[in-house]
């Protein structure tokens, strides 16, 4: 699971590359849950050689935990965008992760055709794995227009109203916010 670490103020680019919704949670969320900023590489420099020697000696000693566990918080410093075809800086989305710790059976570099129809048809899934957040948690939910507020806000009211308590609620739906709000605001 990835996220980024924008103030709102640099949120325009990305909202641009990866669309107009998002939630943003504190960063507290984020340290009590494991979440960690990447590492970006420049291809050719001595990091990004060393990294490369580290995980193929790893590999070599069939040490494939610590292999996916390197690899996971990599990310080239820029590169092919696949969404939209050009060429992107990644360190300008300032991502972290959250990568769980899997006792692995087998080699977590390949899937068998099988896995991969699970996870391509959503069906794959570990509960175990799944991060939870409560609404003291949310700085922001990002929608498009002020209609999306209204929307959102009768959601969360049928969705969570007998979950959460009253002024819970109140603070949630505060927190709902537009990228035309944002955009207006830089």
């Amino acid at each position: 699971m990835c996220f980024c670490d924008l103030p709102l103020s640099n949120i325009v680019n990305h909202i641009d590359t990866y669309g107009s919704y998002g939630i943003g949670l504190t960063k507290d969320w984020g340290r009590r849950n494991a979440i960690n900023p990447i590492i970006y590489l420049e291809r050719d420099s001595t990091l990004s050689r060393s990294m490369n020697e580290i995980v193929r000696e790893a590999y070599g000693r069939s040490e494939l935990r610590r292999v996916f566990e390197i690899i996971s918080y990599i990310k080239p410093y820029s590169g092919r965008f696949e969404k939209t075809g050009g060429n992107v800086t990644f360190y300008d989305e300032r991502e972290w992760r959250h990568v769980p710790s899997i006792q692995l059976r087998e080699n977590p570099l390949s899937f068998d055709n099988k896995v991969q129809e699970k996870i391509t048809a959503g069906q794959f899934h570990l509960p175990q794995y799944r991060l939870s957040f409560t609404p003291d948690d949310i700085k922001y939910l990002v929608v498009q227009n002020d209609q999306e507020i209204i929307e959102l806000s009768a959601k969360i009211d049928r969705i969570k109203g007998e979950r959460y308590t009253h002024n819970a609620l109140i603070r949630l739906k505060s927190r709902i916010i537009t990228i035309k709000m944002i955009k207006e605001d830089i």
